[in-house]
């Protein structure tokens, strides 16, 4: 089964402290959290009235926790039992939002859209086992060339995004049950 934990665990890997690089779609971020995030999230942390990049430099360990659960639930990690393929679908809906969502869906032969997973969606999912982790990571190396393709002024972030997927098993040496 997979374990929010050992997802959680990895981003202080792949994220950083505060950034604004004028570049990133996402606009400010801090500890992986974007400006767009943390507004649908509601929480003024300089108490102002409004949600700026100044509350994104203030967020901490423990609201980046709070941020990655919530996109955690909304895959439905819990329920899935290859723990590889949640991390996959919790960190790709983390960094790429309700596309990361669809492109997802679409790797894995479901109807693409950017809502949460369905539990029917979770039983599909569940029914792949390892093949689709397998896939996810596939179409999210080619989701990453295909941003850059798009849009060349992304190639900045090239490396970081390969990275980031370097820090997860490649799926020939992950075992197949």
């Amino acid at each position: 089964m997979a374990d929010f934990r050992s997802w959680f665990k990895r981003i202080p890997d792949f994220e950083g402290g505060y950034v604004n690089h004028p570049n990133d779609r996402g606009g400010c971020t801090n500890l992986g959290v974007t400006l767009k995030t943390w507004q649908s999230l509601g929480w003024d942390l300089d108490g102002d009235g409004v949600i700026t990049c100044n509350d994104i430099k203030l967020l901490t360990k423990e609201h980046a926790e709070h941020v990655a659960k919530w996109f955690w639930n909304k895959v439905k990690g819990d329920q899935i039992k290859f723990g590889l393929t949640a991390e996959m679908l919790a960190d790709w809906y983390w960094g790429s939002g309700g596309w990361g969502l669809y492109r997802a869906r679409r790797a894995l032969g479901l109807t693409p859209s950017t809502k949460p997973l369905s539990d029917s969606e979770v039983k599909h999912i569940n029914k792949l086992g390892a093949r689709a982790y397998e896939l996810l990571y596939e179409a999210r190396v080619q989701h990453f060339k295909d941003i850059v393709a798009a849009d060349p002024s992304q190639a900045v972030f090239l490396r970081g995004w390969l990275n980031r997927m370097a820090k997860f098993p490649p799926p020939e040496s992950v075992k197949k049950n």
